[in-house]
């Protein structure tokens, strides 16, 4: 009887076969993709190491600057790294301290262009807010004051500010009923700082800025009655020949 042998396959149907002929077909094209693997690679690597010898340059330039001046050129040799960013910051800082208000402004809303997503935002909305209040432009501080209630981290600096503004509007007034007003909506933010989340954390916060809101609705108490009794006086006066 004779003997059954098994029939090897076919060599061209083994898997590893069709990989060999696959590889033998379009070997050209694999290492023309690894090729611009590699060369992908390599950039970004380039672009990673220059832009850290940038952020270290930058750095060592915002450590040596003094001056506004020095400050804005930082941010003007280093555009869009972090310490050239910052540098817009300390030079508005520094031109505010000055009383170059319009000029602090200026750096203050560069940062905001450069960096819209920055997590310094909010602090330097108040900032800007800060120039106009100091310009007695309180609608201007309202409007950025009120943004940067947005941030988490200022909220309630941004209102204790809000309120502020309304009240310095109240003390610029002509009548004593739009006097008033304001020193209603001043109230009304000093009142919303006692509006703080359940944790003893965020509590702890807005300690500080809750003691300032108290000071200031005692204060406004007094300063409403003094307008009050000076009232009638006015009215006096004008029936005087």
């Amino acid at each position: 009887m004779a003997e059954k042998r098994n029939v090897p396959e076919e060599t061209g149907s083994h898997p590893l076969f069709k990989y060999v002929t696959f590889l033998s077909r379009n070997k050209l094209r694999i290492i023309a993709g690894v090729c611009f693997v590699l060369a992908v690679v390599l950039v970004i690597g380039i672009i990673q190491v220059s832009r850290a010898r940038s952020n270290a340059k930058a750095f060592a330039a915002y450590l040596s600057a003094d001056t506004a001046k020095e400050y804005r050129e930082v941010s003007r040799e280093y555009p869009g790294s972090f310490y050239g960013s910052v540098s817009l910051i300390e030079a508005g800082n520094l031109l505010y301290k000055a009383g170059k208000y319009l000029d602090a402004r200026r750096a203050y809303l560069r940062f905001l262009e450069q960096e819209p997503e920055s997590r310094l935002k909010g602090s330097v909305l108040n900032l800007v807010g800060a120039t106009f209040e100091a310009e007695t432009k309180y609608d201007e501080a309202i409007e950025y004051y009120r943004k940067a209630e947005a941030s988490p981290g200022v909220k309630l600096q941004a209102k204790l500010n809000v309120g502020r503004c309304h009240e310095l509007k109240g003390d610029s007034e002509e009548t004593l009923q739009r006097a008033l007003e304001q020193y209603e909506l001043a109230r009304t933010y000093y009142r919303q700082l006692a509006e703080t989340s359940s944790t003893a954390v965020e509590r702890a916060a807005a300690v500080p800025w809750q003691r300032q809101a108290q000071e200031r609705m005692d204060f406004l108490r007094q300063k409403e009655q003094e307008a009050r009794e000076k009232q009638p006086e006015k009215k006096v006066d004008k029936t005087n020949p």
